[in-house]
């Protein structure tokens, strides 16, 4: 090889001449191009092929890592998307051990001394410091921690509540359910789908309607002005079944609508959203 590159170098420096024969003329052109001139041409085309032989490659690179940077800018997406999903998980699982830790301090419970042996710190035994009583105030965020797990009901009525459930404590007075105050006429609807197991005159709230939604929920509404349906009546979510009143024992027309869970009253607004209703008008 080395030496073919000699022979072409000496044969170069020797000169060489270009003869051009425009067609048609019959004559010819000729040129002489001294042998330095020659080597300096076949230096810039090898120096012109190299270049391009280089910037061809360096584009194809270039392509190369274009694409594997945004293989990258993907996968970085979806790492994001991953580690904030894993945060949400932190959180909510944070706000759960919150939640067990408020509860077993609101029970009194600890760890059974000399119970729980290594490994075994899931299935420990807990026994109660002392015994107390769990009212509705003490217990009030596990119990609206819980309305996740019910059905969503809806506001049987549009107006503004007057007044809120209060629990029934010993000595205090109770309230159980919530008044919403509205004009005499208003459509009253059922919360949920249901069937209707009462409708009728009650001394205390005067024409009542109670619907069954399941083994455990009814709702009741009372001082209804007018009662439109008739016990066993099947009647769905949002259909009308009265109209507000100030019948029973009131003092203007409000609807009370009440929630009991297997015969016992309970905060409305665990199954329910009343906060809107505070400053809705008539």
């Amino acid at each position: 090889m080395l030496t073919r590159l000699k022979i072409l170098l000496a044969e170069l420096g020797k000169g060489f001449s270009v003869i051009v024969a425009p067609r048609g003329t019959g004559t010819t052109v000729s040129f002489s191009i001294p042998g330095n001139a020659a080597i300096a041409i076949l230096v810039i085309l090898v120096v012109l092929l190299a270049g391009l032989a280089f910037s061809g490659y360096t584009y194809v690179r270039l392509a190369l890592l274009t694409v594997e940077v945004e293989r990258l800018e993907r996968q970085n997406g979806n790492l994001r998307a991953q580690a904030e999903k894993v945060n949400e998980i932190r959180v909510e699982l944070a706000r759960v051990e919150e939640m067990r830790r408020r509860i077993e301090s609101w029970a009194g419970l600890v760890p059974a001394e000399g119970e729980v042996e290594e490994g075994e710190a899931d299935v420990a035994l807990y026994v109660p410091t002392w015994p107390r009583r769990y009212s509705y105030e003490i217990m009030r965020d596990v119990y609206l921690y819980q309305t996740k797990l019910l059905p969503d009901m809806i506001i049987p009525t549009a107006g503004w509540v007057s007044r809120w459930y209060v629990e029934n404590v010993e000595g205090q007075a109770s309230h159980p359910g919530v008044d919403i105050v509205a004009a005499t006429g208003t459509p009253v609807r059922s919360a949920l789908d249901g069937e209707v197991t009462f409708a009728g005159w009650d001394d205390i709230y005067g024409n009542v309607v109670r619907v069954q939604h399941n083994d455990s929920i009814v709702t009741m509404y009372g001082h209804n002005d007018e009662v439109l349906v008739e016990e066993g009546d099947r009647v769905a979510k949002g259909e009308v079944i009265a109209r507000v009143g100030n019948t029973g024992r009131s003092t203007a027309p409000h609807l009370h609508f009440a929630v009991l869970k297997n015969g016992i009253a309970e905060d409305p607004e665990l199954y329910v959203n009343l906060g809107h209703s505070k400053s809705q008008g008539n």
